[in-house]
């Protein structure tokens, strides 16, 4: 069987579909865990403030990608490949704590040994996550890459509506522990990928496997942590970096303001019905998760990543001001729900040219640490779009907030104006 299968870096296909199916893994415990769990927790009449402290605390191990990225191009076992490990301990960790919780004696009564378990399942989510990165750096060319943006992006949106609809069914009937073992074993099943198939030829499958490292894993390896330092001032003090982190902080801040924006006045302002804005924001991601699969490596290939980030920019841009002056149109929900499924659309492409930029900005030593923190700072401009959309309306209307909104989109056009990735590789090189 090990000499049969291909190695992800010999097969084309086989790379892309990989990474897509183990980010469509990162789905299950976002639905069921983030999406449908709160429902079942308040259903049982737990306490809202124990709601919010479980999901707070479940999604407070992301945070960590920050310093997991440096940890992992540190330490490796080259023989098995250089992601390849972590990625393996990004699924057995959150299986293995599914299928613990799933043998908890009525875990809402067990609620801190509950949420202890949740959480380390989210820890080792993160650790998937930063893996794949990383490998999609190291073995991934960067027209590839674009590509698998966009399947990665469009697999998680479909991993967790896929959990969210399946464990909103398993928990209705057949109740928590089953639920749980259900997203163990399902987890466990995309685990045969990084198990069955190597990074590059020649390395080992398994730990008592002939292989040895390969020569391009060997080349780009870190002695020793204060080179990763070093190698991170140097990239983080190159113009291009402080670009990205410009953009990135920018498209999270408009995704932050919209989601915090839209449901408030969809509710509030135009009286719609909760399930009704669940069902179109559900639709619009969904949509959009798509689109971001077949669209979103073409358009970046095929446009290049600076025209293509700018056509998506203008679009959100035109959106956010057209909601701000056609305010008597709110009403009319096909053009508020056509404005919704506009702006998830084009915000998911330009989600995933920023990523592709960050990757393409990558330098192979450590990639893993380098777009690790680029992430950290899309994290941090949807924070911070969602404390500014609230402390807009304080002074403002919410047609208003769309002007803010469409300046943050205008700030992008002019940030991405100094994008210079061909600079930017040439300075990398000359390190």
């Amino acid at each position: 069987m090990s000499s049969s299968l291909p190695s992800l870096s010999e097969n084309r296909y086989l790379r892309l579909l990989s990474v897509a199916a183990l980010y469509m893994s990162q789905g299950i415990g976002m639905g069921v865990v983030i999406i449908s769990l709160p429902a079942v927790m308040a259903a049982a009449e737990l306490d809202v403030t124990d709601i919010s402290l479980f999901t707070g605390v479940v999604l407070m191990p992301w945070a960590a990608k920050f310093f997991l990225g440096p940890f992992m191009d540190r330490y490796v076992i080259l023989s098995l490949g250089r992601r390849r490990p972590w990625v393996l301990i990004g699924i057995l960790l959150p299986a293995l704590c599914y299928l613990g919780t799933s043998l908890i004696n009525s875990p809402f009564d067990n609620f801190w040994l509950f949420l202890t378990a949740t959480a380390f399942s989210f820890g080792g989510t993160a650790v998937m996550d930063v893996a794949i990165d990383g490998m999609v750096v190291d073995i991934m060319s960067e027209e590839e890459q674009a590509q698998a943006n966009g399947l990665m992006f469009g697999g998680k949106v479909f991993g967790t509506a896929l959990a969210a609809w399946g464990s909103g069914w398993m928990f209705k009937h057949h109740g928590v522990s089953a639920t749980f073992l259900a997203a163990g074993l399902a987890t466990l099943a995309f685990g045969l990928i990084p198990l069955l198939f190597r990074e590059r030829p020649g390395e080992k499958l398994f730990p008592w496997s002939p292989g040895n490292p390969s020569p391009e894993s060997l080349a780009i390896q870190q002695p020793s942590w204060l080179k990763i330092w070093v190698n991170l001032r140097k990239i983080f003090i190159l113009p291009g970096s402080y670009v990205i982190i410009g953009l990135i902080i920018l498209v999270g801040g408009i995704q932050g303001m919209f989601d915090a924006l839209i449901p408030v006045v969809s509710v509030q302002k135009l009286n719609w019905e909760p399930d009704h804005y669940s069902n179109v924001a559900a639709v619009s991601k969904l949509f959009a998760g798509a689109m971001g699969m077949i669209l979103g490596g073409w358009t970046v290939n095929r446009w290049g990543h600076k025209r293509a980030l700018f056509v998506f920019l203008i679009v959100l841009f035109c959106s956010a001001i057209s909601m701000g002056l056609l305010t008597g149109l709110w009403q009319n929900q096909v053009f508020t729900t056509g404005q919704i499924l506009l702006h998830h659309l084009f915000r998911t492409l330009a989600l995933v040219t920023c990523f592709s930029i960050g990757m393409a900005m990558c330098w192979q030593q450590i990639a893993a640490s380098q777009f690790a923190i680029y992430m950290a700072f899309g994290n941090l401009g949807i924070a911070m779009g969602s404390i500014l959309m609230g402390r807009a309306t304080l002074v403002l209307g919410y047609s208003h907030i769309f002007f803010v909104l469409a300046s943050l989109a205008a700030l992008g056009l002019l940030v991405g104006s100094k994008l210079d990735l061909a600079d930017h590789r040439k300075r990398v090189q000359e390190f």
